[in-house]
């Protein structure tokens, strides 16, 4: 996917991200996207939103990065 503004690292985030938000309806589809783009990357999700606790990611707060 490319377009102004947006970029993706791999082209099999966004559907991932479409079946976990479809698995978990209670999940906002940028949180299912954030947690694939960290699972794939390795990384962690920095958000004060609690919403990635509920998803198997590690979640650090941006006032732990300060």
């Amino acid at each position: 996917m490319a377009r102004a503004g947006v970029t993706s690292k791999g082209q099999v985030t966004i559907p991932a991200a479409v079946r976990r938000q479809l698995a978990d309806q209670d999940v906002p589809f940028v949180d299912a996207f954030l947690t694939e783009l960290a699972r794939a990357g390795g990384e962690a999700v920095c958000s004060f939103d609690r919403d990635p606790d509920r998803l198997d990611v590690e979640r650090v707060s941006p006032s732990a990065m300060l």
